[in-house]
């Protein structure tokens, strides 16, 4: 989609698709409701997630990727489980840059999952090889494993780009501010629909 302006949203609850029917009013809504029925409930989500608020480059003096998450990132960490805990997450995969460890690892303990550290979701891997990253999330797209990534945002809009090719999804805003995420939800190795999703307010 793209950022929406979350003041003019009162609340945000789940609801059958009866029931969504019967409270929306506008005629876009009731498409959306239409489009989702179209493609079915059975899709896999596999979330792309852009690292929480790291410390500015300029703030930092060591190696980039020990670089940490600020104040406001480690707030923003621990509200991920809230946003994300619906998805039935099976696995969740990292960059191993210290910024993303520290965004996933609340929410890998609240779902009991081990992270999966992987130098082909970092920046310096990807400056090295551009399809690394890309083979790498490929590779995840199964039916049976619901994954986080966390990654950079250098890489998430080019794998967004690349995973949806050339389907004619709304115009979506590929950079990602720290926190946020797309989720694509595929079936058999396509991408069917795509979700924005902000960072936890915090």
């Amino acid at each position: 989609h793209g950022p929406r302006d979350s003041h003019e949203v009162d609340q945000v609850i789940w609801l059958s698709v009866a029931d969504a029917k019967k409270k929306v009013s506008v005629d876009d809504d009731r498409e959306i409701i239409k489009f989702f029925e179209s493609f079915g409930i059975n899709t896999t989500p596999i979330i792309l997630l852009r690292h929480a608020k790291a410390l500015r480059r300029e703030e930092w003096e060591g190696d980039d990727g020990d670089r940490p998450l600020d104040n406001k990132g480690q707030r923003q960490a621990k509200r991920m489980h809230s946003i994300y805990q619906n998805y039935g997450i099976t696995e969740i995969h990292t960059s191993d840059a210290q910024r993303c460890i520290e965004t996933i690892e609340p929410m890998s303990k609240s779902l009991k999952l081990i992270p999966i550290f992987s130098s082909d979701l970092s920046e310096y891997r990807y400056e090295k090889d551009k399809e690394a990253p890309l083979d790498y999330v490929w590779s995840l797209l199964k039916p049976d494993l619901n994954v986080v990534v966390c990654s950079h945002n250098p890489i998430l809009p080019k794998l967004v780009k690349k995973l949806i090719g050339k389907k004619n999804f709304k115009k979506i805003e590929v950079d990602l501010l720290p926190g946020e995420a797309f989720i694509l939800h595929h079936r058999d190795g396509e991408v069917v629909a795509v979700d924005w999703i902000e960072a936890p307010a915090v």
